[in-house]
């Protein structure tokens, strides 16, 4: 019985979480397609983050938030399991770096459409919802928010 429980609750929650995937990947293709971009675009790993800066920043800051992200794997491939203090600060100070960076994406993407800041931050903590929001709502893409941030703290 305990088995036949799991087999049930397990795909019914794999069957939850294939629909979530496809609504967040049909919300991410409108959110595209409204800033004027085509929406495969969302779908491709890296180029999608990409296409995120330019939509809603510039270009340069994304190049430097993949650097942050290339060190960030140096320091953690170098410290390997016992990476010390000196590596461990550097790693939480990149770790910071990155998590400003994606915060401050999302703010200029809320309101390179026109929504306010915390919009930003709901849309950094549950994506999801953001991206549907943006996606599936009135709202209208009005050009890039950050355009004149160069990407520097």
């Amino acid at each position: 019985m305990f088995t036949l429980l799991s087999i049930l609750f397990g795909s019914m929650a794999f069957m939850i979480q294939l629909v979530l995937i496809a609504l967040s990947m049909i919300a991410g293709w409108k959110v595209f397609e409204k800033a004027g971009e085509p929406g495969w675009k969302s779908l491709i790993p890296v180029y999608n983050q990409y296409t995120l800066f330019k939509i809603s920043w510039n270009t340069h800051s994304f190049w430097i938030w993949i650097g942050l992200t290339v060190i960030l794997g140096a320091i953690e491939g170098i410290a390997g399991d016992n990476p010390g203090f000196i590596m461990t600060i550097f790693s939480i100070l990149a770790n910071l770096a990155i998590i400003y960076y994606q915060v401050k994406l999302y703010i200029y993407l809320a309101k390179s459409f026109g929504l306010d800041w915390i919009f930003g931050i709901v849309t950094y903590f549950i994506s999801f919802v953001g991206y549907l929001y943006i996606g599936f709502s009135h709202v209208q893409y009005n050009g890039p928010a950050g355009w004149s941030d160069q990407g520097l703290f």
